[in-house]
């Protein structure tokens, strides 16, 4: 028996997500910028794809000839996602990232699923509750929104007013324009 991968009960044999999760959706906040708990999906070829705030990372466990890898990409760099559902070939999600090859799968015989289990930025899997985790990953991830820096904020009117004052004192505004400023500013 296994458990789920969102919120720990019991996902039954070789199932990755609870039947309450698969049906209603998990218990995390699925496509909010304020994400609290991790979407994992465990794939295929020993790959778990963990999506948690700003970063997607897919790691593939140590093999006989291998080390485990890990590889973080930064959802700013992510410029597409492709979700495929597995059929008679696995299905897939693909991350394609600014400045690397464009992948185009529409015009294979496996609908891209080949290029996929040999893409480092691919994890592949054959369940239908893994290929739902793949869609919340991949809405997440559309989404997704840097957080703002915070706007330069704004001068008050006693600021704007000791500004336009050195101009007056230096001759550089009229008394005129001072006082049109001035009303301007307090809203007289």
């Amino acid at each position: 028996m296994a458990n789920c991968i969102h919120c720990g009960r019991d996902a039954g044999y070789l199932k990755s997500i609870c039947n309450t999760c698969f049906e209603n959706g998990p218990s995390v906040p699925g496509v909010s910028a304020k994400q609290e708990r991790p979407l994992i999906l465990q794939g295929l070829q020993g790959k778990t794809l963990k999506v948690l705030g700003d970063n997607v990372q897919i790691a593939k466990s140590a093999g006989p000839f291998a080390e485990r890898r890990e590889k973080t990409i930064p959802l700013r760099q992510i410029t597409s996602v492709e979700v495929k559902k597995p059929s008679k070939v696995v299905g897939f999600i693909q991350f394609s990232i600014a400045g690397g090859k464009a992948h185009d799968s529409s015009f294979t015989i496996s609908g891209g699923a080949f290029a996929a289990a040999g893409d480092e930025n691919s994890v592949t899997f054959l369940e239908t509750e893994a290929y739902a985790v793949a869609l919340q990953i991949k809405a997440y991830v559309e989404s997704w929104q840097p957080q703002q820096t915070a706007a330069p904020t704004q001068a008050s009117a006693a600021d704007e007013l000791l500004k336009f004052a050195s101009l007056l004192d230096r001759g550089l505004l009229t008394r005129e324009e001072f006082d049109a400023k001035k009303k301007q500013l307090l809203g007289v």
